[in-house]
Parts: C-alpha cells; sequence; structure tokens
C-alpha cells in the first residue's frame, strides 16, 4: 500500500487525501445524527413518563430525570474518544486557513476602526510636542532673565547708592542714544521712500487719479498727461493746457516761473505732495509725543482731507477725532505693550 502510495504523483496523492477526509467527515457527521437521534428518541420516552405521573410528582421527578439525562450525555462524551483525522488528512490544515482567515479579516476591521484613532492620535502629540518647545523657549527665556537678574544683583553687590545711581543713569543715556540713532535712521528711510515711490502716486490721486496704491507705475509723463474723471489715465499730449483741479498745489507752487516747461511743473506736484506727507507725519509724531501719554491730547489739526491724510488712515497709520473729522492723531502702536 505505502509502495502503491510512493508510486503516485503529488497531485493525485493530495486528491486521493481530499476524498478521504471528505469521506472520513461524512462519517462522522452521520455518526453526530444517529447520536442525535437517539438523544431526542430517549428524552422523548422520559417525556412521556413524565407525563403519565400525577402533577405533585411531575415537577420533581421531570427534574431529575432531566439532570439524569444530562448527566449520562456528558459521562458518554466524556469516555468516548475524540474525533482525531488521520495523519494525512487535510482537516488540520483546512481548519488552520479558516482561523487564520477570520484572524486577518478581524484584524483588517480593527486596523480600519483605528484609523480615526491614529489620526487624532498623531494630531494631539504634533500639538503637544508644539507647546513642548514653546514651554522650553519660555523655561529658556526665564531662566536667562533670572540668571541677568542675579549678575546685576552681584555686581552691585559691592556699589554705593551713588554708584548704582550713575551706572542706571549712564545706561539710560545709553539707551536713549541709541534710540535717537535709530529714529533717525528710520526717518531717513521713511523721507527716502516717500520721495522715490509714495510723492507721485499722492500727487496723482491729489489731480484726481486712482487711490494711492491701486496704479503703481505712475510717472511723470502720467502726471502730465492727468486722468480722465473715472481715474483712468489719459494720453501725452504736448501742448496740454496746466491742470485746473489741483488748486492747493498750484497754491504752494504760485512762485513758480511762469515760463517753466510742463517737466518742471510735474516734478514740483510731486515735490509738492512729498513735502506734505513728510510734514504731516512730523506733525503727528511730535503731537504724540507732546501728549506724554494723554492719547486724547495726541491729536492734531487738518485743514483739509488730502490724499495724505487719507493714505494715512487707509492704512491704518492715522485715525480721525470720532467726532471731529479735522482733528487727527498717529496709532499708538506701543500702547497695549505699555500697559
Amino acid at each position: 500500500m505505502e509502495a502503491a502510495t510512493e508510486l503516485l504523483g503529488s497531485e493525485d496523492l493530495h486528491t486521493t487525501y481530499l476524498e478521504r477526509s471528505r469521506k472520513e467527515l461524512e462519517t462522522k457527521i452521520a455518526q453526530l445524527k444517529r447520536s442525535l437521534a437517539e438523544e431526542n428518541e430517549r428524552f422523548a420516552v422520559a417525556s412521556s413518563q413524565r407525563r403519565t405521573q400525577d402533577a405533585g410528582k411531575a415537577s420533581v421527578i421531570g427534574a431529575k430525570q432531566q439532570l439524569n439525562v444530562i448527566a449520562e450525555a456528558y459521562r458518554r462524551a466524556a469516555a468516548t474518544e475524540p474525533f482525531l483525522p488521520f495523519p494525512d488528512s487535510v482537516v488540520p490544515a483546512l481548519v488552520a486557513l479558516r482561523t487564520t482567515s477570520s484572524t486577518i479579516d478581524e484584524s483588517k476591521k480593527f486596523l480600519a476602526s483605528q484609523k480615526l484613532s491614529l489620526e487624532k492620535a498623531r494630531d494631539r502629540l504634533e500639538a503637544e510636542q508644539a507647546s513642548l518647545i514653546d514651554q522650553k523657549a519660555l523655561k529658556k527665556a526665564l531662566e536667562d532673565r533670572a540668571q541677568s537678574l542675579r549678575d546685576g544683583i552681584e555686581s552691585r553687590g559691592g556699589m554705593s547708592p551713588d554708584q548704582i545711581a550713575r551706572n542706571k543713569v549712564s545706561g539710560l543715556k545709553t539707551q536713549i542714544k541709541e534710540t535717537n540713532t535709530d529714529r533717525s535712521r528710520l526717518l531717513k528711510v521713511l523721507g527716502t521712500f516717500i520721495d522715490n515711490r509714495l510723492a507721485v502716486l499722492l500727487a496723482a490721486e491729489q489731480i484726481g487719479g486712482p487711490v494711492t496704491g491701486e496704479m503703481m507705475d505712475i510717472d511723470s509723463e502720467t502726471l502730465d498727461a492727468g486722468f480722465s474723471a473715472t481715474g483712468k489715465r489719459k494720453k501725452a499730449k504736448p501742448d496740454a493746457a496746466p491742470d485746473k483741479r489741483q488748486r492747493r498745489i498750484d497754491d504752494m507752487l504760485r512762485d513758480a516761473p511762469h515760463g517753466a516747461d510742463d517737466a518742471v511743473q510735474e516734478l514740483d506736484r510731486k515735490a509738492a505732495a512729498g513735502e506734505e506727507m513728510q510734514r504731516l507725519v512730523e506733525e503727528l509724531m511730535n503731537g504724540l509725543l507732546a501728549a506724554q501719554g494723554s492719547h486724547s491730547d495726541a491729536y492734531i489739526s487738518v485743514p483739509e482731507e488730502t490724499a495724505s491724510v487719507r493714505f494715512l488712515t487707509r492704512v491704518k497709520v492715522a485715525e480721525f477725532h470720532p467726532r471731529n473729522s479735522k482733528r487727527l492723531r498717529l496709532v499708538d502702536f506701543g500702547r497695549e505693550i505699555g500697559d
């Protein structure tokens, strides 16, 4: 028999094992069905006997017989040898395959259900990491500040009150000098920006052109040509008459020679707009400094709403008085920090 089995190919051998396993399982199923039928028949007989007895003893006898039947079934099951397939049976492999497939399906479902939790955990981890970085930076800043205070206390430990006061005054003078230097540098940069970039845009708005910042490619030729009623630039005309709409700037330039050409007039118009902006900024800064911390006293008077005034309020650098449109003040950017 073993020699005959060895002569079979691997595919034929596998088919043979499958057939034998199928027959073995069918035999076991038939056995279990016969056992189940016998148990059902035995239970039916016990039930018919219980019904023939009187009602008073029926419940006690019935429960006892039911327990006996269950106990007998357990004893027979314990005495019966367990079902073990033959050594070459494919049943164990099929059972293992089914268990593995079920485990894989359950694992996939579990992973899908945990995907959202994983994303939430990652988001929480990123937030905690960012918070940790902030806390470390805050801790470092506090440690540096504490160390600087300790160093200051140690350095002043052997000084008299007069020496401490002199050092403090010297430090304040140095800070004031540095602040004045920075302020001069910033004012110079601001003046350069106004003269080179902003003045021509303000002059264009003042003569009826677009709002400052909407059209950036404005030059002297554009100012010479002028703008239409809708703010669009006109084509340049060599013999165009001077613009009558810009009365204020013309008044500022009333001392100009009558024989000056158009290019000179437009350059003067641009310069006048730049000077007006610089004067307005200077007055606003002086008003804020003169107020000495009283923000309500930092207003200056503006006789009319010019392009420079509109530009400063539009970019949130200055603001009008709530009840008087001819009073203007510089926004105190550092007030909230100082408070």
